[in-house]
């Protein structure tokens, strides 16, 4: 994947699934079995 081709699929992540929220897109962008590696900051 091109540098390109990343930014591309960053920005339409930030615009589509977040500005936007179509959940839709996630099924699209992401694999089923996709687990966050960053989970959630609990806050004390």
């Amino acid at each position: 994947m091109s540098t390109e081709d990343s930014r591309k699929l960053v920005h339409r992540r930030l615009d589509e699934i977040w500005n936007r929220a179509d959940r839709a897109v996630v099924d699209e962008l992401y694999a089923a079995d996709h687990v966050n590696p960053r989970p959630r900051h609990r806050r004390w």
